[in-house]
């Protein structure tokens, strides 16, 4: 005998948001469960980290369920394993759980299209029941499960990435006012790095910056680099090039941040010195560390022979970011899309033109 009813939502709510609250609703109102369970991922199977580690992300959907009026509990069985967790394996412990419970997992049409791709997924439906949203752009291919409720409607494909890359660039015109709130106080999603960064920049470069992480973040998901990494590399990037020259080179002395033919730079391209101590800054303001992030900080201006993927679209996205008023950006902007690698050695060669047609020394 079936004791009660579950809905089930899983996922890594980073961040939370109105899409999540909607299709919730719905379906609690389709299902009528007895009780509606939400389980945020610890390690997602399907991406490699979070932005935003499982404290805050529970507590940012706590906001959104209260706001809602959702009545839900938060269920800490991935936090609690501190390992990735695949579905079959929340199926399993929710049915020794809760033996005669009746499990309905709510999830997206572009989630069910892919569901037999899912590790074990054969056991997955022998447990739990589908409740599907459909989302717009993502109509649903074929029926993978005979007993799957469709929910009425169609959902607007808001997805967390696309508000990470936002959020990423200070926009927060996607998400809850209050969780807006919760992301400035805790600094998340690099809101505590953009917050200082227009303290040092002017408005002018502090916009660029903005223009340079956008252009940065969609080449990004065209080349699979690391999106956080790159986030960071493009807001750091200027973070320093409106500082004083005396204080540039303080921030580069106390840091161990390299300069090659650093008094040759001081006295002949003062103007690059700020891809080092932005560098610099990183390391002594934020203590990053990792080398693939600073590497493309100190490269963004002038380059070099050995350049990585990361290198080369935060050094690219400089030069062709929407601000950029010269219709070489355009190109290159266009090119990047295509060929990241083209696309670098041809601004690379238009910068050097450029010096060499103004007569001026060429930094190597």
């Amino acid at each position: 005998m079936i004791n009660e009813k579950i809905l089930v939502f899983g996922g890594s709510f980073d961040p939370p948001h109105k899409y999540h609250a909607n299709i919730l609703k719905k379906a609690a109102k389709t299902v009528k469960p007895n009780k509606i369970i939400i389980v945020p991922t610890y390690i997602s199977p399907f991406k490699n980290e979070h932005c935003a580690d499982y404290v805050h992300r529970k507590e940012m959907i706590k906001i959104i369920i209260k706001k809602n009026k959702i009545k839900a509990y938060i269920d800490d069985f991935e936090y609690k394993r501190g390992k990735k967790t695949y579905t079959y394996q929340l199926a399993k412990y929710l049915k020794r759980k809760y033996k005669k419970s009746e499990f309905y997992f709510l999830l997206g049409s572009d989630s069910y299209n892919s569901l037999e791709k899912w590790k074990r997924y054969e056991e997955i439906k022998r447990i739990f029941k589908f409740a599907v949203a459909v989302r717009e752009g993502h109509e649903i291919k074929k029926t993978i499960v005979e007993n799957a409720i469709i929910l009425k409607g169609r959902f607007k494909n808001l997805s967390s990435t696309e508000i990470r890359n936002r959020l990423f660039c200070g926009d927060y015109s996607l998400i809850d006012k209050e969780i807006k709130k919760y992301i400035l106080k805790k600094g998340l999603y690099f809101s505590n790095i953009i917050r200082e960064i227009k303290k040092l920049q002017t408005q002018k470069r502090f916009k660029h910056s903005l223009c340079v992480t956008k252009l940065a973040l969609e080449l990004s998901r065209i080349y699979k680099s690391d999106t956080a990494k790159t986030a960071l590399a493009s807001l750091l990037h200027d973070a320093t090039k409106d500082m004083e020259l005396e204080k540039q080179l303080e921030l580069i002395k106390k840091s161990d941040i390299k300069v090659k033919k650093i008094s040759s730079v001081i006295k002949d391209f003062p103007e690059i010195l700020h891809q080092w101590s932005a560098a610099a800054y990183s390391k002594t303001k934020f203590n990053i560390t990792d080398k693939e992030i600073l590497s493309a900080v100190k490269k963004h201006t002038t380059g070099e022979k050995n350049m990585s993927l990361l290198d080369k679209i935060i050094y690219v996205s400089d030069m062709a970011a929407e601000d950029r008023n010269f219709k070489e950006a355009g190109i290159i902007k266009e090119l990047a899309k295509k060929d990241i690698n083209e696309a670098y050695e041809k601004a690379k060669k238009i910068k050097e033109n450029f010096v060499k047609m103004k007569k001026q020394k060429l930094y190597e």
